[in-house]
């Protein structure tokens, strides 16, 4: 895996945290964070609905395309050697044995919301 990522033949596909619908789904936008859903409500207004997905599997095979895979929509990150040894340092600290450390990273980590419970 190291070679390709210093290639530069890595990359994720990151999917919207949200999708807004206005006018019974005549307009559809997705928005990847809390910012960019800020923006789009600004735009759309607040009669907007919203659904958050919480992951892949709540998608249909139509949304992960549109959203996730298609070249004319998709939002691709590159992984960089650095992502790569921030990931094996994260995967440290919540795979060891060891609480506190697991414990710490996850407070300072993790936003919890309302959306969460």
């Amino acid at each position: 895996m190291k070679p390709l990522i210093l290639n530069g033949r890595v990359f994720i596909a990151q999917s919207p945290l949200y999708k807004i619908e206005k006018e019974r789904g005549k307009i559809i936008r997705y928005a990847f964070d809390e910012n960019e859903l800020k923006k789009e409500l600004k735009e759309l207004g607040k009669t907007a609905k919203i659904s958050r997905y919480k992951g892949l599997g709540e998608m249909n095979p139509e949304q992960l395309w549109e959203t996730t895979l298609n070249p004319a929509n998709r939002r691709m990150i590159q992984v960089t050697i650095d992502d790569l040894l921030e990931a094996e340092r994260k995967l440290r600290i919540l795979m060891s044995e060891q609480v506190e450390p697991r414990r710490d990273f996850l407070m300072e980590n993790i936003v919890f919301t309302d959306d969460d419970m």
